[in-house]
């Protein structure tokens, strides 16, 4: 049915052609040439790993337009369209009525700026006869994203073809696949609603976005029959990732060409040109075969998950992983309806979240660590205050209890200094620890390691997470003991990122730096930005580089030597005592690791289950990489993180 229909439409267009457009005005019938404007893509700049390997670049495909004046027989055109590519008829039959209507809009109304309000007029006839007889004679897209050898068939049958040319642009490729993808991130097509409920390519329009897009200024006409062609609506943005922070580097700038047409000979002159201008190269800390193993890692977890690793001493991530993942090359458009199912409609598995720095999780006992701190600065313990744990925190306080206390464990933990109170993770000795500290020390303490704000990492959609305080207690609560007793063994209203939790790790690996001070460190995960050129652009102010510059701009601790060197001890001793709680992890085994389990629990009845943590940093001496695995409701970070981890720690002594 279409095909019959195609030859009727294609007839009315050129008797349109004919009696109006020629027949209106004989002298403008007899001029020979015509004039157009074409955009000119630019290359996006690629993503690299620290190492050079590629992890995003694009690719060049080619558009396929047709010219309405010039085209003899569209049916086999289409044809031989269906037949190379697989494009459906029909499809190519609604986009070639679609051109001669959108031709027919743009002859028949302008639009103008009055007073800065674009308004739509309607043409008089002359002026309607002139627009429509040029519109007739350029290339409108009819099909995109051919392959070179797709575009050559056309070519060296161009004389089959009158009216076809084609138009250079880019397309996005991600070679790794799933690997990194949360960190790289995607582009997208313009959004039909954006958050504010407004269509996206109009509140772009409308702020000059496209128009600067240009590596030289163009001229208004110029850009009106470029805009009024729906040129940019075609444009794609960085949408989430790096991809998303660096879109403006990365995307840029493109260019433009005048070309006139001799309407006899069809052949072309280009009257000017301004090229485009490639996008910078963005090189990030990640290092993909480390990348690559802790993914594997983590999908033996057969759960949501997450690990971040990084280097202590500049903040380097070098692997961050959020499972499940998801293929970006899925997502670059058209997207087929299957992936929207698989990934963007999944709830239960929500492979497009970063978890690591867009989810926020109960912590449990890995916070212990900051009380630890606290009651040492605070001058509330020595690392060789006891406390003693008879199973339970207090026999008039209900619920707090330590784990061995437990009723089907019925144990106690005795007298016991901070060491011994890490390693076997004893709530009553932090309960007791976080009591003499007070619950404003306590979240100053944590608030002081990056708890309850972002890190500043160079990603898109991070979460502050929830750090309660005493001067903001739980909405409808004021500050209770019970709030303090519940923070200093990290239940709670605390809710953190993983990235927070390898942020504080690192900060104790690093610990004490030349000049004797103890810095918060900053995760991030950009090396460098390189233009064209090859010259080191500014990477919008983001992290320090690969030289561990900007570290001290590091925020500053007041945290003493001995503080980070008793805490040190207790945290190997989790690993290596023989009560410690990750001490059967098999980590026992390994360089002198350093770290803390954490079970927290989400609900009294066991459902669902806990989240398992594994956080730490080695080697325990000059340590060098600082980590975090947490498994979603995997149970026990004991029997379930710890061993993820040492998976992981065994390719960081490798790599070491």
């Amino acid at each position: 049915m279409a095909l019959l229909f195609l030859p009727a439409v294609f007839i009315l267009v050129r008797m349109f052609d004919l009696q109006v457009i020629h027949g209106a005005d004989f002298k403008e019938a007899q001029e020979r040439t015509s004039e157009r404007v074409e955009a000119l893509p630019a290359l996006r700049g690629r993503i690299l790993d620290r190492n050079g390997n590629i992890l995003a670049f694009d690719e060049m495909v080619f558009d396929l337009n047709i010219i309405l004046a010039e085209i003899e027989e569209p049916e086999s055109l289409f044809m031989s369209i269906t037949e190379l590519t697989g494009i459906e008829n029909e499809k190519l039959n609604e986009r070639f009525l679609s051109i001669v209507q959108l031709v027919n809009d743009r002859a028949g109304f302008a639009v103008i700026n009055e007073g800065g309000v674009r308004k739509t007029v309607k043409r008089g006839e002359r002026e309607k006869r002139r627009v429509l007889r040029s519109e007739m004679r350029v290339p409108y897209e009819l099909v995109r994203g051919l392959s070179f050898e797709e575009m050559s068939w056309f070519v060296t049958r161009a004389d089959q073809f009158p009216g076809v040319v084609f138009t250079e642009r880019t397309k996005r490729k991600y070679p790794q696949g799933e690997a990194a993808c949360h960190v790289i991130g995607y582009i997208g097509p313009l959004y039909r609603a954006d958050s504010h409920g407004a269509i996206e390519y109009e509140r772009l329009e409308r702020a000059d976005f496209f128009r600067n897009r240009f590596s030289e200024e163009v001229s208004d006409d110029h850009y009106d029959t470029l805009e009024a062609r729906g040129t940019f609506k075609a444009d794609v943005l960085g949408r989430t990732g790096v991809e998303k922070t660096f879109d403006t580097l990365l995307a840029g700038l493109r260019g433009f060409r005048i070309v006139e047409r001799d309407l006899r000979t069809r052949r072309e002159r280009e009257i000017r040109k301004a090229a485009p201008r490639p996008g910078c190269d963005v090189r990030l800390t990640i290092d993909l075969p480390l990348q690559r193993h802790v993914e594997s890692v983590l999908a033996s977890a057969r759960k949501p998950a997450v690990a971040v690793v990084m280097d202590v001493r500049t903040g380097e991530v070098l692997a961050l992983v959020s499972a499940p993942g998801y293929s970006p090359d899925r997502l670059q458009s058209p997207v087929s309806p299957d992936t929207v199912r698989e990934i963007v409609q999944d709830k239960a598995r929500r492979p497009l979240i970063n978890r690591a720095i867009s989810e926020q999780y109960m912590l449990g006992s890995i916070f212990k660590v900051v009380t630890a701190v606290a009651g040492l600065e605070e001058g509330r313990i020595t690392p060789t205050t006891e406390f003693e744990c008879t199973g339970r925190f207090r026999e008039n306080v209900p619920g707090f209890k330590c784990w061995i206390g437990a009723a089907d464990i019925g144990g106690s933990h005795g007298s016991i200094p901070l060491e011994k109170g890490m390693a076997v993770s004893c709530n009553v000795y932090f309960i007791e620890t976080g009591d003499r500290v007070k619950g404003g020390p306590l979240s100053q303490w944590a608030g002081r390691f990056g708890y309850g704000e972002p890190t500043g990492i160079e990603l898109p959609g991070e979460v502050t997470g929830t750090l309660p305080r005493p001067d903001r207690p739980v909405v409808g609560a004021a500050w209770s003991d019970i709030d303090t007793w519940n923070l200093c063994i990290g239940q709670g209203a605390l809710a953190v990122t993983p990235l927070q939790v390898a942020q504080m790790m690192a900060t104790i690996g690093r610990g004490t730096d030349e000049g004797g001070q103890v810095r918060l460190v900053r995760p991030h995960i950009v090396l460098e930005t390189r233009d064209s050129t090859g010259l080191t652009q500014d990477a919008q102010g983001q992290g320090p580089r690969n030289d561990g510059s900007g570290i001290e701009g590091w925020r500053l601790l007041p945290i003493e030597d001995g503080t980070i060197r008793a805490v040190r001890a207790a945290l190997r001793a989790v690993v290596n005592d023989a009560e410690g709680t990750a001490h059967k992890s098999a980590l026992a085994q390994l360089d002198s690791v350093c770290g803390k389990t954490s079970t927290a629990e989400l609900s009294k009845t066991g459902t669902p289950a806990p989240h398992a943590w594994f956080a730490g940093f080695m080697p325990a001496e000059q340590p060098r990489f600082s980590f975090v695995v947490l498994v979603e409701n995997g149970g026990k970070g004991s029997e379930v993180a710890a061993p993820l981890c040492a998976k992981i720690v065994e390719y960081l002594i490798r790599m070491r």
